[in-house]
């Protein structure tokens, strides 16, 4: 029997990219994830005490940080673009941190957020820490091929996570969005709360938009933003335009409290891009899974949750 997943990865973008880092053992792995997350979270603190200069640099694209200039003396590792580039709009959503995970002996890596950057210089920095490093990333015209195989403890949850597998969740809670980034969430409750109201916030944009988005004050602000005014002035009228629109329900979810759950949630849902899923009796088998790394480690650890016996294969396309 061969079915077809649908999914959405976050790294959707052009230039987005995934990293694999293979250790000889968990232990390896996740001692690499510490030492990679803290240089995101040192990033990102520097980002929250140098907003004005982490915006410049965000825009620039090709100019380093302080912090990137010490890192690339200490790797002697090129590092020509700034991973500001994404981790400066990550920080606004609040979700750096899903820029790495850990799987096993692996360590994943890849953009929360859109990205130009490709991959770099992150693969050159994992490649100064893992003894294997596998690549999925246009602009260097490499891609992964993953391979996911499974098999259920029994016939009833088989059935089951075939028909976990099939749903579309688009506006619904994904199943295994608690394992997002294989790990359970502290407050999977909480999550889902957030979730639903984001796909409430998200209804509520759809059908505001279209009754809304010619108000008058919010015409006229608009009209005011002009090359003439101050900076100051600008920003003053931005941020009254800011909130009107969220009090119309103009705004984004992504710019809003639960931007970052809603996020996850949809990198969770497989509808984009379909790999196919065999099954035979109690075994599955996902061939060219795309999803991003949360996606791929959520999936794993949400089977395994579920009493599946999981492996699976990372290899490069030649």
């Amino acid at each position: 029997m061969r079915l077809t997943l649908w999914q959405q990865f976050s790294s959707n973008h052009s230039a987005g990219f995934r990293i694999v880092g293979e250790f000889p053992d968990a232990q390896a792995a996740k001692e690499a994830e510490a030492t990679l997350r803290g240089i995101f979270t040192s990033l990102e603190q520097w980002i929250e005490t140098n907003p004005e200069q982490a915006n410049q640099l965000q825009q620039e694209f090709a100019k380093l940080s302080p912090l990137e200039e010490t890192l690339k003396q200490r790797y002697g590792i090129e590092w020509e673009v700034t991973l500001l580039e994404w981790l400066v709009p990550a920080h606004e959503i609040g979700c750096v941190g899903d820029a790495i995970t850990v799987v096993d002996n692996l360590v994943l890596l890849g953009n929360p957020t859109e990205t130009w950057s490709g991959g770099f210089p992150l693969i050159a920095l994992v490649e100064k820490l893992a003894p294997s490093v596998k690549v999925d990333s246009e602009p260097l015209e490499r891609r992964l091929i993953v391979t996911l195989q499974f098999a259920a403890p029994d016939e009833a949850a088989a059935d089951e996570i075939e028909q976990a597998l099939m749903k579309d969740y688009y506006l619904k809670i994904v199943p295994w969005l608690a394992y997002y980034g294989g790990r359970l969430a502290e407050e999977p409750d909480k999550l889902a709360r957030d979730v639903l109201a984001g796909i409430e916030w998200t209804k509520r944009y759809f059908k505001n938009w279209e009754a809304e988005r010619d108000n008058p004050e919010r015409k006229r602000l608009q009209g005011q933003i002009s090359a003439s005014n101050t900076l100051e002035e600008n920003e003053r009228i931005l941020a009254a335009l800011h909130d009107l629109e969220l009090k119309l329900g103009l705004v984004s979810v992504l710019e809003t409290a639960y931007g970052a759950a809603w996020q996850r949630n949809n990198e969770m849902n497989f509808h984009l891009r379909p790999p196919d899923i065999q099954r035979s009796g109690l075994n599955f088998r996902l061939e060219n899974f795309f999803g991003s790394h949360n996606a791929f480690a959520g999936l794993v650890a949400w089977l395994r949750a579920n009493g599946c016996a999981v492996a699976y294969q990372f290899e490069e396309a030649t």
